[in-house]
């Protein structure tokens, strides 16, 4: 779903969570850029406990 403001095109609201993301160029060698996006959480403890490793395992293989 799109929006036009940019305070929820960077957000995510969960059950007992938040996440806002944020993506910056950045000179990875030389001549060459990408685009790091920074992924910020905050909520409930136990729902981060259950959120994160699924997170990470999914970040990790992302663009695969």
């Amino acid at each position: 779903m799109g929006t036009d403001d940019p305070a929820e095109a960077t957000r995510v609201d969960g059950d007992g969570w938040r996440v806002t993301l944020s993506a910056e160029k950045v000179t990875a060698a030389a001549a060459i850029e990408i685009t790091e996006v920074t992924a910020e959480f905050a909520g409930d403890p136990d729902a981060l406990a259950d959120l994160l490793p699924k997170y990470r395992q999914k970040a990790m293989r992302a663009g695969g």
